[in-house]
C-alpha cells in the first residue's frame, strides 16, 4: 500500500477513471451494465456502489471531473495525507452512491449513475473547511471567488434542480451527499489534528 501511496493517491484515481474511461470506449455495455450503478440490480451487484465512482458517460463528463480532481483533488492529499484523502474520497463517493439509490426509490425514477462528482464535491468540502482561503475561478466568469462560497453555490444550484434531476440527468443528491460528508470530515480533521487556516 505505501509503494502505491509514493504514487499519489490522486494520481491513481485519475489513472483508474482514465483507464475505464477507455475500456467503456471499446466496451460500453460492459461498463455500462456491470460498473455503473443500477438502482434495480445493485442488490445483485453491490460493488456498483464504488466502481460507479470511477465511471464517466462522456468525453465532457471525463474530462470536467478529471480536471477539478487533478487540482483540488491533490491540494486535499497534501495536506491531510494519502490515507485520509482516500477516506474521504472513497466515502463521499459511496455516500452519493447510497444517496442516489434512495433518492432513485422515492422518485420512482430508475436510470442508472456513474461518475466522480459525488467525491469530488466531498473533497471541495472538505477543503472548504479546512482551507477556506483558497479562491476558486467558476465558468464562465473570470473573477476568482472564495471556495467556501463557491461551495454554498453550488450547493444552492443543487437544492434548487434537486426536483428536476430527472429533466436535467444530474444526479444532484449525490453531490449533496458527498458534500456533506467532505465538510464532516474538514471539520473533523482539522479538530483532531490542528490544521492551520493557511
Amino acid at each position: 500500500a505505501r509503494g502505491l501511496a509514493s504514487y499519489g493517491i490522486n494520481n491513481i484515481i485519475l489513472a483508474i477513471c482514465t483507464i475505464v474511461f477507455f475500456v467503456k470506449i471499446l466496451f460500453g455495455h460492459f461498463v455500462d451494465y456491470y460498473l455503473a450503478l443500477h438502482p434495480l440490480l445493485v442488490y445483485k451487484m453491490p460493488w456498483q456502489l464504488v466502481t460507479s465512482i470511477f465511471v464517466h458517460s462522456g468525453f465532457e463528463h471525463f474530462f470536467v471531473n478529471m480536471f477539478i480532481l487533478l487540482f483540488f483533488g491533490s491540494e486535499l492529499e497534501r495536506r491531510v495525507g494519502s490515507g485520509n484523502y482516500l477516506k474521504i474520497f472513497l466515502i463521499s463517493g459511496i455516500a452519493g452512491s447510497l444517496a442516489y439509490l434512495a433518492f432513485a426509490y422515492l422518485t420512482k425514477s430508475f436510470a442508472f449513475a456513474m461518475g466522480a462528482s459525488a467525491a469530488i464535491f466531498g473533497i471541495m468540502g472538505a477543503l472548504a473547511i479546512m482551507a477556506p482561503h483558497i479562491r476558486v475561478f467558476i465558468f464562465p466568469f473570470p473573477i476568482p471567488i472564495n471556495i467556501r462560497t463557491a461551495i454554498l453555490l453550488f450547493a444552492a444550484i443543487d437544492l434548487f434542480l434537486l426536483p428536476f434531476s430527472y429533466q436535467t440527468g444530474i444526479a444532484h443528491i449525490a453531490h449533496l451527499a458527498g458534500l456533506f460528508v467532505g465538510l464532516y470530515f474538514g471539520k473533523v480533521m482539522r479538530i483532531k489534528r490542528g490544521f492551520e487556516l493557511y
